[in-house]
């Protein structure tokens, strides 16, 4: 009986020094932007929803300006209700802010570090304009600015529109050899938001940036995709529309021992939906699976040229290369990249159905 007495006297002493928190009134944090401040300081704006009793939720906004990241982490933590940053959904950094020198890996580091932070968290950059004013204004999500941003970028990965990112694959692809990290750009028009494009990144410094048809054309030279739907300007008249179009990409590296020359043999397929054209037939179908390859062909050289011009490797090419040699040499391989010859080749297979108009 003693016992029992005391094992009750320590689970009650135990449960005394816990700091009693109702979940429910606890500002979550789903959305963080970052800023270029005044005075070389960083500046964050966070959006956060609490959670009312009667199943409401109630959306708030805080700004604080710091030299550092913790020094951020601690100004917002001084607000009357702590932030809980456990189930953050995008960090987003203005495009002054990721074209600087200091980069933002500084930043992402202290996320990196924080165990109550998950490693699919969504990155992407703000163009023309400030995160602060992004994450500030009222859209009227119902679900909150910062799921509906995640999913809207992963609708896009989904359809293969969007090449895979987040803050684990960022980290990688910024520490890991023979390759550089990319991440979504999206923008405020009007009351909505919209993606433009991708990121390129030299290091952890934003360095250049794609516009929505060359992000097609990268996604379909760095991994196998579905990208369901896709509208193709066949001549200086006539359009196609294509469905259930997937691709597949395979890298065949020769002479990777000495000074290696890369193929990059992207294979599609796909059914004509639609064509602006007479009819569709055998010459038809020839003249769009034609007008398609050189798209991808044209496109695709011309984005493998930017990328050796700029010493950066979004592709991961260098990676693939180091896969397939060994004893391989990373300084070696940053000095022949820029000329290196890398061939980029397209199979278009496309068969017709669906209307004439």
């Amino acid at each position: 009986m003693k016992v029992k007495i005391f094992v009750l006297m320590c689970i009650l002493l135990i449960t005394g020094c816990v700091s009693p928190k109702v979940i429910d009134e606890l500002p979550v944090v789903f959305v963080v932007g970052y800023d270029s401040g005044e005075n070389k300081k960083m500046k964050a704006t966070v959006a956060s929803q609490v959670f009312n009793r009667d199943q409401s939720s109630s959306i708030y906004t805080y700004t604080a300006s710091s030299h550092t990241s913790k020094g951020l982490r601690n100004q917002l933590s001084a607000i009357q209700k702590p932030i809980t940053i456990g189930k953050i959904a995008v960090i987003l950094f203005s495009e002054e802010m990721a074209s600087e020198d200091k980069g933002i890996t500084r930043i992402l580091d202290s996320y990196l570090r924080d165990a109550t932070v998950g490693r699919l968290v969504t990155i992407a950059i703000v163009e023309g304009g400030s995160a602060h004013d992004l994450v500030k204004y009222d859209y009227g999500y119902p679900e909150g600015l910062g799921p509906h941003i995640k999913n809207l970028i992963n609708k896009s990965v989904e359809f293969s529109n969007f090449p895979r990112t987040n803050l684990h694959l960022y980290d990688y692809m910024y520490k890991g050899a023979g390759m550089d990290p990319y991440v979504p750009i999206i923008n405020k028009k009007g009351n909505k938001i919209q993606l433009t494009g991708l990121a390129l990144f030299k290091n952890d410094k934003m360095v250049e940036k794609l516009n929505l048809e060359e992000t097609f054309v990268f996604n379909l030279m760095n991994e196998k995709a579905n990208i369901g739907v896709h509208e193709l300007k066949v001549n200086h008249s006539g359009y196609a529309s294509l469905q259930q179009v997937s691709s597949n990409v395979k890298y065949r590296i020769e002479n990777h021992k000495s000074v290696p020359t890369i193929y990059i043999n992207i294979s599609v397929k796909g059914s004509i939906s639609e064509y602006s054209g007479l009819q569709i037939n055998t010459k038809v179908e020839h003249m769009i699976q034609k007008a398609l390859e050189r798209k991808i062909e044209s496109k695709g050289r011309k984005l493998v040229g930017k990328f050796q011009n700029l010493k950066i490797d979004p592709l991961c090419i260098g990676d693939r290369v180091r896969s397939q040699t060994r004893q391989f040499n990373v300084a070696n391989w940053n000095q022949i990249y820029p000329t290196t010859k890398i061939v980029v080749k397209a199979n278009v297979h496309i068969s017709g159905s669906g209307v004439v108009r």
